[in-house]
């Protein structure tokens, strides 16, 4: 552990590269197909524009973000990608909705419940987590009330009006009937109770967990995260993504191994839902650009390059007495993934993840190799070195540096041994990377015509970038500047009282000419439930080109509801357009530690775009293919865009089955496709021996007992030797025998954060007595910095039932915590003081957040306002 002073970082990229870029404007961003009635999965924005119309209540966008997420993902465990970290069960996990919708398609209930909060916030809804026994869930807030829906289970409770959706709190008063006897159930209502095959489908255990208030708790992470599916294709690459699986994916040995004992999973099958027939697909990119100089294949598609030169045979360096190399950039919006080699043990050693070929011409004194870089270029590893003299071809498999990444650097290294130059070339260049996605978010062919929409992303490279926290090496290389911040593995912390600053650049790539467009961030931030205090502080602000005159992005705002350790800052910012954009922007995470605040993460996304680049589509177009097949016989559409949106109609017979969607530049006449080269050939591997077939019948039997009558099977179970089993079991036994005295009595103020809760029921007896020196203590708190002090107060004032809210606690509607706003808004909605009042017209109109304001309006009508 050590503390670091303030300190200016060069960044490693400037200190290797000195030399410009090649551009040229002849690439296609981000270009994609949408069909007709799909889900557009670019990015959050688009999915929330695809199933949310204008005038939806609050309550209606609730349940079409509930029923998008209930139906384009399944179970299977967990989607976790980027370089294991010990944290990696919190970070590295995929929470993002739109890396959840376009590269995975599954995950487990706490990937389900943050991918529901993401596109609820983003609409406008406040939300909050929960943990309940075995299972992750979610609510969000609206009509003045939390309600409870559950994408992973399929299902959400009516109160017995029959119209309300209950909360979590209010299920767990009632399980029973709420859960096991609803009487208005939803559609669809726990359909893996039908036939469950782990502990976490039953609906009885499902009660349970609902009814195990001691294990249940509270959490909050903002979680509108910034993937998106931003993709620059080059002339030389080829886009190919099939609807069904090849093989290859993301597997991670250690994080299925008891599903896979249990029978729930097979990792020879690959992801697949357990209901239906949904899958997970593969796709690749091909890059083969023409090196030659007949064409613009090559300056369109390098990222830098120095000393380097085209003729009519390749590459070359231009001078013989200097070295020459160029850097290749593929960066895609998909997880690069290979074809497992073993499926035991800390790794399954993919292959064919990234395989690259290359023809060389060499003399014997040249020095030519290949290398390849996963951080941007601050390390490179070597690849191949090519010892061949004349013509040769080397091939080389490095999917151990790109596998479970999202892109990587390619760099080429020539250095002629002699005074000719030509003799040391490279002739031929070409790349396959292979990426797992998800077919639910592809263009599928339908039966009849199917409308097929052209579009393109956003205008802009981005760089993903995930700075590392973990080595005292690499977190000061990833800084540009630190102050007053003591370092831990994972963990940092400011030094005492003080407020420690993590300063992070970002900038165009190897120090390419270009702007910055804007960024997106993500700060994982901890804080310790119990001794949550308002002096710990988390803020991230932002400067344009200087680390000066910051502007404030985001400030921490934990509700008093978290019971979770780990919770998240995350946001957007677009920088100005045109000549004011900057080259670069810096990020400032302040960090105060009073007692526990924390940051333990950080993630970037920078969009950017290279001078003198205007491109959104090749001057020859873009080629989308279409192939299908029906009754076995393959069809295939090809059609040429030249500009977007662009809208065209696939026609195909009954039941067509899905193939692949292709997607590339038109190239020149000339140049053909070399289809298998790289070949990449899976490898053979036996199926993995892991099902404990006792444990898989035991299971079966148990939880199809106790669906079928859980008085018999519940006791039966509790004595499993399965602890996962018996655990849920004993909880629903015990939810079984509390029977008689449910619902259970509303929860009394909580009063853990709190270290003055003695004064602060002594300010409510004041108040309620109608003394003065009540109001005056009331105020003087409510206009002091501390939340928790506040929150608590406002929840014994109402545990006290005033009949009209005292005017002091009124200035709580403007507080600058979201959560103080919305505990005064609900004690004060009932009987609104003239007072309360004038603060909610000014709420309706003027609240930072759309949610608040349109709460506050609701409390209005209802007050007669």
């Amino acid at each position: 552990m050590r503390t670091i002073e303030w300190i200016g970082l060069l960044s490693a990229a400037a200190m290797l590269w000195s030399a410009g870029a090649l551009w040229a404007g002849d690439v296609a961003m981000s270009p994609r197909v949408v069909a007709d009635g799909q889900v557009d999965c670019y990015s959050v924005q688009s999915i929330l524009d695809s199933i949310l119309r204008p005038g939806m209540t609050q309550r209606e966008k609730a349940e079409a973000i509930y029923a998008f997420v209930r139906d384009c993902r399944y179970h299977w465990p967990a989607a976790s990608d980027g370089v294991e970290q010990p944290v990696s069960f919190e970070y590295n996990v995929i929470y993002d909705p739109v890396k959840l919708a376009n590269v995975y398609g599954y995950g487990y209930c706490f990937q389900s419940r943050g991918m529901q909060e993401a596109l609820w916030q983003a609409a406008g809804l406040a939300t909050r987590g929960a943990g309940i026994g075995g299972h992750a869930i979610c609510e969000c807030y609206y009509d003045g009330a939390w309600h409870y829906y559950d994408s992973e289970m399929m299902a959400h409770c009516l109160l017995p009006d029959g119209r309300t959706v209950a909360s979590l709190d209010e299920i767990s008063r009632d399980p029973i009937r709420l859960v096991l006897q609803q009487k208005h159930p939803s559609t669809p209502y726990f359909p893996s109770a039908a036939n469950p095959l782990m502990p976490w489908e039953s609906k009885v255990i499902v009660a349970g967990y609902f009814a195990s208030r001691d294990n249940n708790y509270y959490s909050y992470a903002h979680r509108i995260l910034g993937h998106r599916m931003n993709l620059t294709l080059a002339p030389g690459m080829r886009l190919v993504r099939w609807f069904s699986p090849k093989g290859a994916w993301n597997y991670r040995a250690g994080s299925m191994d008891i599903e896979a004992k249990m029978g729930f999973v097979d990792p020879a099958v690959g992801p697949k839902c357990s209901f239906d027939d949904r899958r997970y697909g593969d796709g690749c990119l091909l890059y083969q650009p023409d090196l030659t100089d007949a064409g613009d294949e090559y300056p369109a598609g390098v990222l830098r390059d120095r000393n380097m030169t085209r003729d009519r045979e390749g590459l070359r360096p231009a001078d013989p007495a200097k070295p020459a190399y160029a850097i290749f950039r593929i960066a895609l919006p998909y997880v690069i993934v290979g074809w497992p080699t073993q499926w035991t043990g800390d790794s399954a050693k993919p292959v064919g993840a990234a395989v690259v070929s290359a023809e060389f011409d060499r003399g014997d004194k040249d020095a030519q190799s290949l290398s390849v870089s996963a951080d941007g270029g601050a390390t490179w590893t070597p690849v191949l070195a090519n010892d061949a003299v004349g013509r040769s071809q080397a091939v080389a498999d490095f999917s151990a540096a790109a596998v479970a990444r999202y892109g990587y650097l390619l760099r080429v290294d020539l250095r002629a041994g002699g005074k000719d130059a030509a003799a040391c070339r490279l002739r031929k260049l070409s790349v396959r990377t292979t990426f797992q996605c998800s077919p639910w978010a592809l263009p599928a062919v339908r039966a009849g015509e199917t409308k097929m929409t052209f579009k393109l992303g956003d205008p802009v490279r981005t760089e993903d970038w995930t700075p590392d926290l973990l080595t005292p090496e690499g977190f000061l290389r990833d800084l540009y500047a630190v102050k007053a911040i003591r370092f831990a593995k994972g963990r940092l912390q400011s030094t005492g009282d003080e407020t420690g600053e993590l300063v992070f650049e970002l900038a165009p790539p190897m120090d390419v000419p270009g702007r910055v467009r804007g960024f997106r961030y993500t700060v994982g931030c901890r804080r310790e439930p119990g001794v949550m205090d308002w002096r710990d502080d988390v803020k991230v602000y932002w400067a344009p080109d200087e680390p000066a005159n910051w502007r404030l992005l985001a400030d921490d705002d934990p509700p008093p509801f978290m019971e979770h350790w780990s919770y998240v800052l995350n946001g957007e910012t677009v920088c100005p357009a045109g000549a004011d954009a900057p080259r670069r922007v810096f990020v400032k995470v302040a960090l105060r530690s009073h007692l526990s605040a924390s940051v333990q993460y950080v993630h970037f996304y920078t969009d950017w775009s290279p001078d003198g680049d205007d491109a959104s589509l090749p001057a020859r177009g873009v080629r989308v293919v279409h192939a299908w097949s029906e009754g076995g016989q393959a069809r295939r559409f090809e059609k040429i865009l030249t500009s977007a949106p662009a809208d065209y109609v696939v026609a195909a017979g009954g039941k067509p089955v899905n193939d692949y969607v292709l997607i590339e530049p038109v190239r020149d006449a000339k140049l053909a496709w070399r289809e298998d080269d790289p070949k990449v050939v899976p490898p053979t591997i036996a199926p993995p021996n892991l099902l404990d077939a006792r444990l898989h019948e035991h299971l079966k039997m148990m939880l199809a007992a106790i669906e079928a009558d859980p008085a018999k099977g519940l006791p039966a179970a509790a004595k499993s030797d399965f602890t996962w089993l018996a655990g849920g079991a004993r909880q629903a036994e015990q939810m079984f025998r509390d029977a008689t005295r449910y619902p259970l009595p509303p929860d009394k103020p909580d009063s853990r954060h709190m270290r003055d809760a003695a004064a602060l029921a002594r300010i409510v007896d004041l108040l309620k007595a109608g003394d003065a020196a009540g109001g005056e203590l009331a105020a003087r708190l409510m206009a002091g910095p501390d939340t928790f002090a506040k929150l608590h107060l406002l929840s014994l004032c109402r545990a006290a039932g005033f009949k009209a809210p005292p005017d002091a606690l009124v200035a709580g509607l403007a507080d600058g915590s979201q959560w103080v706003r919305l505990a005064t808004l609900e004690l004060v909605r009932s009987a609104p003081t003239n007072a309360a009042r004038t603060a909610l017209r000014k709420m309706a109109a003027d609240d930072p957040l759309s949610w608040l304001r349109i709460e506050a309006a609701c409390a209005l009508s209802a007050a007669g306002d």
